[in-house]
């Protein structure tokens, strides 16, 4: 999406009937903590830097800010993950990152937003889960590319030996 349409919906315009709602939540989502903190904060410095666990300890003491967050994360989860079953309908999908860990706060959103948004043919089919690698999921995903790299120098090399081989 272009540069105009994301400066019309922070305008407030709405976009050709074309576009979808989920693409103007999806695009409206990379702003969901600055909202949430220009509607009930009054920062001095203007600055906002929370770590999600900051966030998480808030929503355990009940703050209604970090609460409606991971809340609204989830929603936008959801509505991305509706995107990606539509398309593809996947069997499942594993979620890794944060999502483990935090899984009780956002599956409850994104399962509304899910259910609002994909077909529903092909969310039956899909199975969404968090993933079982916990927080070495960083360390796993860099030895895959790494291996994947090397192959790909292997077959190159390979295929330069046999042309000048020719």
């Amino acid at each position: 999406m272009g540069t105009s349409s994301t400066k019309a919906l922070e305008q407030g315009q709405t976009l050709p009937d074309t576009k979808s709602a989920m693409t103007r939540e999806f695009l409206t989502t990379s702003n969901i903590a600055k909202q949430h903190w220009t509607n009930s904060h009054s920062p001095s410095s203007g600055t906002l830097r929370y770590s999600a666990l900051d966030l998480a300890v808030m929503a355990d003491k009940g703050d209604p800010f970090a609460t409606q967050l991971w809340s609204d994360v989830g929603d936008a989860l959801g509505a991305t993950l509706a995107l990606v079953i539509d398309f593809l309908n996947p069997d499942a999908i594993v979620i890794g990152g944060i999502f483990p860990r935090q899984e009780f706060r956002l599956r409850p959103s994104m399962e509304r937003s899910l259910h609002r948004e994909a077909l529903p043919e092909n969310l039956e089919c899909c199975t969404i889960r968090g993933s079982e690698l916990g927080e070495r999921i960083s360390d796993y995903s860099a030895l895959a590319v790494a291996m994947v790299g090397q192959q790909l120098h292997d077959v190159a090399a390979q295929l330069t030996n046999a042309v000048e081989g020719q």
